[in-house]
Parts: structure tokens; sequence; C-alpha cells
């Protein structure tokens, strides 16, 4: 697998051995010539998208605060009772 530019910045930074990780991307197909024979086709990912796997990686997710809302917010009126 290999990353370019930011995915391989933000890999480097978030990452470390043995993290569990998902990642989206394509296959890159590609020759290599051998001195010895016939040259040889082989294949890399490439990931543009990569993320710990949430389903084996306990983490904890850091959120900006919102604002306080610039008005009070409305009360939802509760819902006429039913006999029957």
């Amino acid at each position: 697998m290999v990353a370019f530019e930011s995915t391989a910045r933000e890999t480097y930074a978030r990452f470390r051995k043995g993290d569990s990780f998902v990642a989206s991307g394509y296959i890159h197909e590609f020759e290599v010539e051998r001195r010895d024979g016939p040259s040889v086709i082989k294949e890399e990912f490439v990931a543009r998208k990569i993320g710990h796997n949430a389903n084996k990686t306990d983490y904890v997710v850091q959120r900006a605060r919102h604002a306080a809302p610039e008005r009070p917010l409305t009360p939802v009126p509760d819902p006429p009772a039913i006999a029957l």
C-alpha cells in the first residue's frame, strides 16, 4: 500500500505500528524490468482515504464546542391524549 501528499502526511501523524485501519483507493499496475529475464507486471494499492477501524480501535472523538443558540429554543407541544 502507498499513500501520497496529504493522505501520507496525515497517516504518518496519526497512526502507529500495529494500528488497525480501513482504506479506500485504487490498484495501480506497473511494469518492472528485470536484468535476467522478462519484465514483470506488479500491483500496488494506492490509498486515497484512510482511517482507524472503528470495529477494532477504541478512541475518543474530539469535537469543537458549538456556540450557544442566539435565541432560546421553542418547546414542542405535547400531542393530544387519545382515549381507547
